[in-house]
């Protein structure tokens, strides 16, 4: 008694302490079972601790004293006692088929049958991706045709008159069975009050906006569907929801999912939605709202470039991004484009950026005064992307002193317009241009724009 007593308070007191930091690894029909943000003394909180501390008792009794009261039938004719063994066994089965049920074929899922064994009831969340949900109903039911299983085989091994002999023979095994009565009896209410007042309340799910989703439409089953969209986010350090045709009526779903996210002591740290419909406007929607301050990257690169920059750096993002570089050069980024004195180069090469991030760079050119190195070596840069480095070069910015722009995809239109900026900007001290598409003739061009500067240019 006294180790299954020290056994439940320790299992309760640990089980408490993760949900107190907020822990998401449990819920119930598409329902954070808690979120860690019920005080300790609320109701809320005091109810899921009794819930925890019955169903262990509940669990904790239920195979033993199943274990005792048919050990002799199974040692008199097996000669092993395998009482405990045998209902495990039961409740893996219904477990298995429960998750049969949902995704319809044998799947590697069913593993998530065996933790299910060990935790009374509600189903459980396991951190990774995928994600599993069964429904309260299925729960329930599982378990009540458990125990009702359990319950028959004693009547019929033991009958009525051996299990009041058993119990005479043991009044402590009787107080006990009175303890898995009461446990019982109390765990299921409970679970159903958390369940209606008590949860937090996550309203869409995977399968209600199929683009949002982290896992594909066509690989969902309905374990994926039931999953809380916010809860699967929470699971993600890098959200990838590019190339999905968000525009901006589909940013009003993803703001009733991100923030809760963010709240669920999450891992979510950057967001790419880059290449995606959404309008200058459905930006500013996501990027100032303060419930998502928590979000230290956002890629929103190839929707609406004409307001992109400004907003970006108007933002409280600690990152964000052009091309796929670096974090380190992220945050280099940050820091050029809202004037920080102490940056003075930014190096992006090798990044795979195209003329889309190109233009993003002249914008952030134009606004600049403190840069003076800018490296684009060994990109896909191409014509346009040039022509808007050039245009930024030739109308606004005089501080850029050495621009790097070799091993890209620039042809003659490119080089045309940056010799019209050699022409009128003075500032740039070495520009480097080898292994581009510029012929002969441009290259010559290039040479005489750029004159006799302290630096050189390389073609």
């Amino acid at each position: 008694l006294l180790s299954a007593g020290i056994s439940v308070l320790s299992i309760t007191n640990a089980v408490t302490k993760l949900d107190r930091r907020g822990e998401i690894f449990r819920y119930i029909d598409g329902v954070a079972f808690l979120a860690g943000t019920a005080p300790l003394t609320s109701l809320s909180f005091v109810f899921v601790v009794l819930c925890r501390l019955t169903g262990i008792i509940s669990r904790m009794l239920l195979f033993p004293l199943f274990s005792e009261l048919t050990q002799d039938f199974f040692l008199r004719y097996f000669g092993i006692h395998v009482g405990a063994p045998l209902l495990a066994g039961v409740d893996l089965v219904l477990q298995a088929a429960m998750i049969f049920r949902y995704t319809r074929k044998f799947t590697w899922r069913l593993i998530f049958a065996i933790p299910n064994v060990i935790s009374p009831l509600e189903p459980l969340l396991l951190k990774g991706d995928p994600v599993a949900s069964t429904s309260i109903v299925g729960s329930f039911a599982a378990h009540f045709i458990e125990m009702a299983w359990a319950c028959f085989a004693v009547l019929v091994l033991k009958g009525p008159s051996g299990i009041g002999q058993y119990f005479e023979e043991r009044p402590v095994n009787q107080i006990l069975s009175y303890c898995w009565i009461v446990a019982t009896a109390v765990h299921f209410p409970l679970l159903v009050v958390i369940r209606k007042w008590c949860t937090l309340s996550l309203p869409v799910a995977l399968g209600d906006v199929p683009k949002l989703a982290v896992v594909d439409e066509d690989k969902m089953d309905n374990f994926d569907k039931n999953v809380p969209m916010a809860i699967a986010y929470a699971l993600q350090q890098d959200l990838d929801l590019s190339f999905r045709n968000i525009g901006d009526n589909d940013v009003s779903k993803l703001m009733e999912v991100l923030p809760r996210a963010l709240a669920l002591g999450t891992v979510l740290k950057e967001l790419n939605l880059s290449n995606n419909k959404m309008t200058a406007a459905g930006m500013r929607t996501l990027l100032f709202d303060k419930r998502i301050s928590k979000l230290q990257s956002v890629n929103v690169l190839g929707n609406n470039d004409e307001e992109l920059l400004t907003m970006l750096v108007e933002s409280d993002l600690q990152t964000f991004y052009v091309s796929k570089h670096t974090l380190e050069d992220a945050e280099t980024l940050v820091k050029v484009c809202r004037q920080d004195p102490d940056e003075e180069g930014l190096s992006l090469e090798q990044s795979q950026m195209d003329d889309t991030g190109a233009r993003f760079v002249a914008t952030m050119l134009q606004n600049n005064t403190t840069l003076e190195t800018l490296q684009l070596d060994g990109n896909n840069i191409g014509d346009s992307g040039a022509q808007a480095v050039a245009e930024a070069l030739k109308q606004h910015n005089t501080t850029l002193k050495t621009l790097g722009m070799r091993k890209n995809k620039i042809g003659d239109d490119g080089a045309k317009a940056l010799v019209e900026a050699l022409l009128r900007n003075n500032e740039l001290e070495d520009l480097n241009l080898e292994s581009n598409c510029i012929s002969s003739e441009k290259k010559e061009e290039l040479k005489a724009a750029f004159g006799e500067r302290s630096g050189d240019i390389v073609l």
